[in-house]
């Protein structure tokens, strides 16, 4: 019951849903991550759950775990409108070698308008956990909270 509280929260309280394909550098691993994001007027705040894993001869290796972004918008005013760099702090918490542990760097990127509601993303991530390279897209779900319409 509390998971699904938890869950239904943060649907609610964002805007934004987002899923990326993963390229982890860190042990050739490839695989999904997706979660939400609450807009603000020049930052983001991202939380979701990533899954990757490769697969060699002798073995499947899966590493998952969740993450918390903070991105700000950078060169706003030097850029077209249609493109938005970023970079901001990473802490994610990831199953390392069957052991789960915390994480933490950075991610730079750019968000590129493809619709009103519809974005391109493509980002690197670099923690104590992960070197990853991220692309994906991102959906605003709602401009304005229902409480406020």
């Amino acid at each position: 019951m509390a998971v699904a509280v938890v869950a239904f929260s943060a649907v609610i309280l964002s805007n934004d849903v987002y899923i990326y394909h993963i390229n982890n550098f860190k042990g050739g691993r490839s695989g999904l991550s997706l979660g939400f994001r609450k807009t603000f007027n020049n930052s983001a705040l991202e939380y979701g759950f990533s899954q990757a894993k490769s697969v060699t001869q002798y073995q499947e290796m899966v590493q998952q775990g969740w993450h918390i972004n903070y991105i700000h918008d950078i060169y706003k005013n030097n850029t077209p409108y249609w493109l938005t760099p970023f970079i901001g702090p990473s802490i994610n918490y990831m199953d390392v070698n069957y052991d789960y542990e915390f994480g933490y760097g950075g991610v730079i990127g750019a968000k590129m308008r493809l619709s009103d509601r519809f974005d391109f993303d493509i980002r690197y991530e670099h923690t104590t956990n992960t070197s990853r390279l991220l692309a994906g897209f991102i959906y605003t779900y709602q401009k304005k909270y229902f409480w406020k319409k």
